[in-house]
């Protein structure tokens, strides 16, 4: 068996060599002529050559750190600087010289792939999904690594963002951030921020994953139907008992007042087989299998328990792991 899972290792590096490789043009286009990296030879562009075409530079800018820069020129592309100096940048074009300050930051310069309006309610979308500081964050990467992972499927951020399904926002709350409410400390810039931060990670020029790999979450329904939620089907694992006490914690506050709030259901408890950890007896603890075991746990914050594709697992041997990403 043990040669068997070393095949599966070796497979799965090979996806992900070739992700990394083609992870700028699959999510967000061709950003080569932005970011300054050429995808065919690998090489930086000059400022010189980003001066020769001028109209590159029109759009709205983002610091990595989550403050809205400005606008230049009539596009509607989001870009992100690549810094997260946002409140000095901001205050060295306070004298009117926006594109001279854009200028300086050329090299560091990325589409986003996305128009601004999306990448608001991008922004958005993290926020109404986990509270959570650091969740949103690991919303954003969530969101972007099952986008990644679809590559069979022809995914598209953009996609993802302008249609009900992967994220269960409705589409009447999919507004764009106020960019006036921007400012330090504040819940929209750290918005800003985790779609930033996403971005900049799988185009592989910065960035940190903080939902570790995931590629789905799940909150209070996870927490009201227990091993009657769908991915029981599909078999799940809970990697660290302390995702789960954490999690039933959250929900238990207050007499399970935010259960019931999120739920709707005055009368909701925590379901069998998530107040307390599932035993299987040939899997072991925290793990719930009707034959496979598709998703692993990876992290969780707040309300949220985030999962990521369950490789390694011997029940999983045979499986085609495009079907995993097929929405």
């Amino acid at each position: 068996m043990g040669s068997v899972l070393d095949s599966i290792r070796s497979v799965q590096e090979s996806i992900e060599r070739i992700a990394k490789q083609t992870r700028t043009e699959h999510l967000f286009g061709d950003m080569s002529y932005l970011s300054g990296i050429d995808s065919n030879k690998n090489s930086k562009k000059t400022n010189k050559d980003f001066k020769e075409n001028r109209d590159l530079l029109s759009g709205y800018y983002y610091s990595k750190d989550g403050y809205f820069i400005g606008k230049l020129g009539q596009s509607e592309d989001a870009h992100i600087i690549n810094s997260e100096r946002g409140e000095n940048i901001l205050s060295e074009s306070k004298d009117g010289n926006l594109e001279a300050v854009l200028s300086r930051y050329t090299d560091k310069t990325y589409f986003s792939g996305l128009s601004n309006r999306e990448f608001l309610v991008f922004a958005t979308i993290c926020k109404i999904e986990e509270a959570d500081r650091t969740g949103i964050f690991a919303i954003a990467n969530s969101f972007v690594n099952f986008v990644l992972g679809g590559i069979a499927w022809n995914y598209t951020l953009n996609n993802f963002i302008n249609k009900k399904g992967y994220s269960s926002v409705e589409p009447n709350e999919r507004v764009p951030v106020n960019v006036n409410n921007i400012k330090s400390g504040s819940e929209e810039k750290n918005q800003i921020a985790a779609v930033c931060n996403a971005i900049l990670y799988y185009g592989d020029v910065g960035g940190k994953d903080y939902s570790n790999g995931a590629t789905h979450w799940d909150g209070f329904d996870f927490a009201l139907q227990g091993i009657l939620h769908q991915k029981s089907n599909q078999g799940f694992h809970i990697s660290s008992e302390s995702f789960l006490r954490s999690y039933n914690a959250y929900y238990k506050n207050n007499d399970y007042n935010k259960l019931r709030r999120y739920s709707g259901n005055p009368q909701a408890v925590l379901a069998q087989g998530v107040n307390k950890l599932t035993t299987n007896p040939v899997l072991g603890v925290g793990t719930y299998s009707k034959g496979r075991v598709l998703y692993q746990s990876t992290a969780q914050y707040g309300g949220t328990i985030f999962w990521k594709p369950n490789f390694e697992a011997e029940e999983n041997i045979g499986y085609e792991w495009k079907y995993y990403y097929k929405f």
